[in-house]
């Protein structure tokens, strides 16, 4: 039964029938955001990036995005009243550079940041977050970005090194055979990167993840009323399956979670997906 499922209903569903709570075995997993990564790896944009908004675009073009900055990161609005909006929460002390107040304002969140992953990657297998190393799952919206972010592993002069990692595709279209492979303990000194879809979300658990990096987006069918069929869609996350993500992690030991969009993306915007 899924981890995030709304007991009460169901109970409530079958005539308040009794709720039996059997919790699992699981390590505090350290939780982090777009604004922690883009700190973290000293990310920068240019408006000419190709991660960049293009105000010309259709998408932005009349829209007032409210900017983001540090009055409101790590703000969660589940914790004030109705009359507290979150300009007027400020936090006790700064923690983000304006290089990065300014890389998230421009960057266009539709976009997946591979750039970003890669110094991720390299911050937490070489630098930062070492302990964290050993399995690193990382998800991503579908097979072509998938592929893509394979790519540019096997052409990096350290996660290219089959002595130093072996890198496992993961998605529906894999074989059964193929998909026993995650499973396997890598030998020592070798550490795991698993690029995922959705199925690893909840479909599959691979025990030794000690890392997850979340691109915070998925696809899902979804029927388009002007076309008449059904469709495969790329859409943000919703809070409960990036819930689902960082539990992935913190399986047998301490885990780490990076989610590539804000915490106040998180705490505002993402809603509860249907179970």
């Amino acid at each position: 039964m899924s981890a995030t499922l709304d007991s009460e209903k169901i109970s409530h569903y079958f005539g308040g029938c009794p709720v039996i709570h059997v919790p699992g075995r699981t390590f505090p997993v350290d939780v982090k955001y777009l604004e922690d990564a883009v700190e973290l790896t000293q990310w920068s944009i240019t408006e000419f990036s190709p991660y960049a908004k293009r105000l010309n675009d259709k998408f932005f073009r009349g829209k007032t995005a409210q900017e983001w900055s540090e009055d409101t990161a790590g703000v969660n609005l589940s914790d004030h009243d109705d009359e507290t909006t979150p300009s007027s929460v400020k936090l006790s002390e700064t923690r983000y550079s304006p290089r990065t107040a300014s890389t998230i304002n421009l960057l266009d969140e539709r976009v997946i940041p591979y750039d970003l992953i890669m110094r991720l990657l390299d911050h937490i297998c070489f630098k930062a977050y070492t302990k964290y190393s050993a399995a690193i799952l990382v998800f991503l919206p579908g097979i072509g970005e998938i592929r893509r972010l394979n790519d540019l592993l096997a052409e990096h002069a350290s996660f290219g090194s089959s002595h130093d990692f072996i890198i496992y595709p993961l998605h529906s279209s894999i074989s059964s055979e193929n998909q026993s492979a995650v499973f396997e303990v890598p030998p020592p000194g070798v550490r795991k990167i698993v690029l995922a879809t959705n199925i690893a979300e909840t479909g599959i658990t691979i025990p030794d993840i000690t890392c997850v990096i979340d691109s915070g987006k998925h696809k899902e069918m979804r029927f388009d009323e002007k076309r008449q069929f059904s469709r495969l869609v790329e859409t943000y996350v919703a809070k409960s399956n990036a819930t689902q993500r960082r539990g992935r992690s913190g399986r047998v030991q301490d885990g780490l979670c990076f989610h590539l969009f804000t915490k106040i993306r998180h705490d505002t915007q993402t809603q509860r997906s249907c179970d």
